[in-house]
């Protein structure tokens, strides 16, 4: 016996969406460096940043993946991107105190501890060996760049999770989809 009902095509779930949806926000388009680098400011400071974020490709993509699905597939999105956010935040968080905060706390510490400040203390070390001092300035040097550099991947993270969860609520705004409260019809204070 055969089936009457045509096969329909399987729905894909919230998870392989997300997927999708965060595939999309690769880390080379997370980071304006120019901007950063010559400037000191960062690209969202600019009084168009909403703009810019609507009108960018990671956008246009997204917002191709979630013009068609039904409120409620948009409303476990927004919660998978409030929770990847607040992960996002609590890694930043932990990457700064881990890798600035600690290191210059301990700098701080011994240069208040040395006689004559780390930096002398330090210098008089390696006064005979000027080759030893280049090495060990050299090595501060190349630490300060890494530590840049992996708080620069964080920041990164955490602005592509912001935006990710910014356009979801943007779509669903322009939708009609409100979450929590705003879902209720009466909402009486009395």
């Amino acid at each position: 016996m055969s089936d009457s009902n045509p096969k329909t095509v399987k729905e894909k779930s919230t998870q392989e969406t997300w997927e999708n949806i965060v595939a999309i926000f690769k880390l080379k388009h997370g980071l304006n460096v120019r901007a950063v680098w010559f400037t000191g400011l960062s690209s969202r400071i600019h009084k168009n940043r909403l703009s810019k974020l609507r009108n960018s490709q990671q956008a246009s993509q997204l917002i191709s993946i979630l013009k068609d699905l039904p409120s409620q597939k948009i409303k476990e999105l927004r919660t998978f991107a409030a929770i990847n956010q607040e992960q996002a935040t609590a890694a930043f968080r932990m990457t700064l105190v881990g890798n600035i905060t600690i290191p210059v706390g301990i700098m701080a510490l011994a240069h208040q501890l040395l006689p004559n400040g780390l930096g002398a203390s330090i210098i008089n070390f390696y006064n005979d060996d000027m080759v030893a001092l280049s090495i060990l300035i050299l090595a501060a040097v190349l630490a300060t760049i890494f530590i840049f550099l992996i708080g620069a991947y964080a920041l990164v993270n955490l602005n592509q999770a912001r935006d990710i969860r910014h356009l979801i609520d943007l779509h669903a705004a322009e939708r009609g989809i409100y979450f929590g409260l705003e879902d209720m019809d009466d909402l009486s204070l009395n």
